[in-house]
């Protein structure tokens, strides 16, 4: 029987932070942008696991933020990819 990935809860920051940086890349990369250099880093605000990262794209760095509740699939979790200035 296959293992499903998108079946597995979130339950630590660890976790969320390589699933924000899979899915913020795959974000990246289907828009035409080879993305680099990930850093991240990752916290716990009450009951919500939380991930600010950032990758850079031809020289601009992209911030990137995944939020989900403690336990909840991956489905669940949001990320948001935005180019700074």
């Amino acid at each position: 029987m296959a293992h499903d990935e998108q079946q597995i809860a979130l339950n630590t920051g660890v976790e969320l932070l390589e699933w924000c940086k899979t899915e913020s890349e795959a974000e990246l990369i289907a828009s035409g942008k080879a993305a680099y250099n990930w850093t991240a880093r990752h916290l716990e605000r009450g009951n919500t696991l939380v991930v600010e990262g950032s990758w850079r794209v031809d020289g601009v760095r992209h911030a990137v933020v995944c939020r989900v509740a403690r336990g909840a699939l991956p489905q669940h979790a949001t990320v948001s990819v935005t180019a700074e200035p």
